[in-house]
């Protein structure tokens, strides 16, 4: 009956030995997420369209490597917008300027961004200190 008890603890013993805490990267999915910043200069905007008359806007276009084809075709892409580098806000939006609304739109193909200022009265002024945009990417596997 000593030597069934002995068995039975050192298996217990070596069973417990035997077992080790795995990281599984499952738990955090599948996705595959990056993010860059870029500075745009009040220099970098170019306007299209007459001031005044519908459709007049500012707008930027950047290069963006981590927009890749499989991210067009299969991922995703989200944009934020600060003026200080530490506060972020998601765009496309529109904010209410008293007498008007500010609209935040972007649009993008492989490797490319562009974002779009367009105010509601057409008369968007350039900004006058640099916008820094936050670009994430993320693509299923």
């Amino acid at each position: 009956m000593k030597l069934l008890k002995f068995i039975f603890i050192l298996s217990c013993l070596a069973s417990l030995v035997a077992c080790t805490k795995q990281d599984d990267d499952s738990m955090y999915g599948n996705a595959d997420i990056q993010s860059q910043i870029y500075s745009i200069a009040p220099n970098s905007w170019s306007t299209f369209g007459t001031p005044g008359v519908a459709g007049y806007a500012v707008q930027v276009t950047i290069a963006v490597p981590i927009i890749t084809a499989y991210i067009v075709n299969s991922g995703a892409v989200m944009a934020y917008i600060s003026t200080d580098n530490q506060t972020w806000e998601s765009i496309a939006e529109t904010y209410p300027i008293t007498t008007y609304t500010e609209s935040y739109n972007f649009w993008y193909s492989t490797n490319k961004f562009t974002l779009d200022i367009e105010d509601n009265d057409y008369l968007t002024a350039i900004p006058q200190h640099t916008i820094y945009l936050k670009i994430v990417t993320m693509a299923a596997h």
